[in-house]
């Protein structure tokens, strides 16, 4: 399934003009509550539960990764739209070499 969803983003990310994808404010602010304000909040509540740091670190970790592209399987089968999809993914994914720096040094 994995295959099947980054060829789908593939083959929608042939007609995306890459300046219209790093020039959505949605995006950005998206990227900030998914993958930055999401896991501070979720590793401070985690953290009075966890004392283990290895666990609380690959918590940190799967808390920070960006969302699974296979969403774009289930929008594909209910017609939904594609580009704005496959623009999210790219860019979630392109910063998340950023992002994931930031919450874990921070968290850490």
């Amino acid at each position: 399934m994995t295959f099947l969803a980054t060829f789908l983003i593939g083959t929608n990310l042939h007609g995306i003009d890459l300046r219209k994808l790093f020039s959505d404010g949605r995006m950005y602010l998206y990227v900030l509550i998914r993958q930055v304000l999401f896991p501070v909040v979720f590793i401070l509540i985690v953290k009075n539960f966890v004392t283990d740091p290895t666990a609380l670190g690959v918590l940190a970790v799967f808390a920070a990764v960006p969302p699974a592209n296979i969403i774009s399987v289930i929008a594909m089968n209910n017609d939904c739209d594609m580009d704005i999809l496959t623009r999210g993914t790219v860019f979630s994914t392109l910063l998340s070499t950023v992002t994931m720096a930031l919450v874990l040094s921070v968290m850490l």
